[in-house]
């Protein structure tokens, strides 16, 4: 997967690369020729018998450590055979609104196995908002727009050294906590810098559906084992901090 393709598609290589549990995927280029489109999703399905997909963008310059883009572009899921052209021709020709859209790059679309989830959301390995050392998670029924658009969602705020949840009862169970965070702070580890993920739960399987950095991180230091400190400028993600 070429990082040309932007950091949202780099970014799911490097996961299911380190043994990640991401749906299966593929890219879609912003300059692919339109006549083969449908064959090759077509073929793709079949061989990995996939019957709905989900069509992100991932744009150059899109969920960098500098600007996020975070709601500025086109997602559409449970996409068909029928309807996948319209969907990868939408996103494709997505854009950001006026102040992002000069530095928004060229737009690829990701097509990704969608996951019908029976609990889903995103979680920060580190507190955006106030910069305390704890894995915060935001999730609700269903899908991950609800947590997105602030709708019935539940949060929670888990020790990063000691991951017991704040909230014993709610709609994680503690078991799944405790996978969350551990998924959490590896894909951490992995990128080496604080990240705000997406992930879903179906029939208590975790998949992770992407991660980010977290372009802003107010009030905070973080100690690497020499003590070096770094503050970490930029934009909250997503829309579940303001």
């Amino acid at each position: 997967m070429a990082s040309s393709y932007g950091s949202k598609a780099d970014n799911l290589q490097q996961l299911a690369d380190a043994g990640f549990n991401v749906p299966k995927f593929y890219v879609v280029p912003s300059n692919a020729k339109k006549g083969t489109l449908k064959n090759q999703y077509d073929r793709w399905c079949v061989e990995h018998g996939i019957s709905s997909t989900a069509v992100r963008s991932s744009s150059t310059q899109e969920d960098t450590k500098e600007s996020s883009f975070a709601g500025q572009f086109v997602t559409i899921l449970d996409v068909t055979q029928r309807n996948f052209l319209e969907a990868v021709q939408t996103v494709l020709s997505s854009k950001p609104n006026a102040s992002y859209a000069k530095k928004s790059g060229n737009v690829h679309a990701i097509v990704q196995d969608f996951i019908e989830p029976d609990i889903s959301g995103v979680a920060f390995s580190v507190n955006p908002a106030s910069g305390e050392p704890e894995v915060v998670i935001n999730v609700a029924e269903g899908r991950g727009t609800k947590v997105v658009d602030g709708v019935e969602a539940e949060q929670y705020f888990i020790n990063r050294l000691k991951p017991e949840q704040s909230k014993q009862q709610g709609l994680l169970s503690p078991e799944q906590t405790r996978k969350i965070v551990s998924q959490v702070l590896k894909i951490e580890e992995l990128f080496a810098y604080p990240q705000d993920i997406e992930w879903a739960i179906k029939d208590e399987e975790l998949y992770i559906l992407q991660a980010r950095p977290i372009s802003k991180i107010n009030h905070m230091r973080l100690w690497d084992s020499s003590n070096i400190a770094e503050s970490f400028p930029g934009i909250v993600l997503p829309l579940t901090f303001s």
